[in-house]
């Protein structure tokens, strides 16, 4: 695994920059604890854009995803889909 400056160094070199995203290159994530490449541990305080904060690596949540992932892993705002509807 390259270290964090190594990917960050790729990331501003080959990614389109419409965002200033911090320097750091997660690598892997628990509960609401993240870590770089260098192996630092970060406490994730922040939500994505249009997502849930639901943490990392949570067996619960790992469950649920796989067994979404087994029949349909996303489906546009334009379909109705069974679980939204029932929600």
């Amino acid at each position: 695994m390259p270290s964090n400056d190594e990917l960050v160094a790729l990331a501003r070199q080959h990614l389109y920059p419409n965002y200033k995203p911090a320097p750091l290159a997660i690598v892997r994530g628990r509960g609401c604890e993240l870590f770089d490449a260098d192996g630092r541990r970060w406490l994730d305080l922040c939500a994505g854009v249009a997502v849930s904060a639901v943490g990392h690596a949570h067996p619960t949540l790992v469950r649920a995803i796989a067994e979404r992932a087994a029949s349909v892993i996303h489906v546009s705002n334009y379909f109705y889909n069974a679980q939204n509807v029932l929600l």
